[in-house]
């Protein structure tokens, strides 16, 4: 069971359509899905994916691979919580610590400025 998790973030960036990435499941390196970002902000992602394919309570560590702007971002994270959505469901991803929060902002700022053209 995960508990209620609420991620309270001043910079928070939602996509206005949502970004194509790939989820990779740790430590088991043939687990590749296609997911979709609606949300990032520099502590962490929300995915939809249109199915579950994350168990339950099995999957909790993934690396998260999407392109924004020029640059890949690989990112990796632990599943929060999760919610059935439409025909497949929300993950909550929190980030691990270090230094891609900083990436993320100057990416995001990027992001939010060439879509603004």
């Amino acid at each position: 069971m995960l508990k209620r998790y609420n991620r309270n973030e001043p910079f928070r960036y939602e996509f206005g359509k949502p970004i194509r990435c790939e989820v990779l499941v740790m430590n088991e390196p043939e687990r590749v899905y296609d997911a979709e970002v609606i949300n990032m902000s520099p502590k962490g992602v929300q995915l939809y994916i249109n199915k579950n394919v994350l168990e339950s309570d099995r999957v909790k560590a993934i690396k998260i691979k999407v392109q924004l702007n020029s640059n890949l971002l690989l990112l990796a994270g632990e599943i929060v919580w999760r919610k059935n959505y439409l025909k497949g469901l929300l993950y909550g991803v929190s980030l691990e610590k270090g230094d891609t929060e900083q990436i993320i902002i100057e990416e995001l700022k990027k992001y939010s400025k060439s879509e603004g053209k």
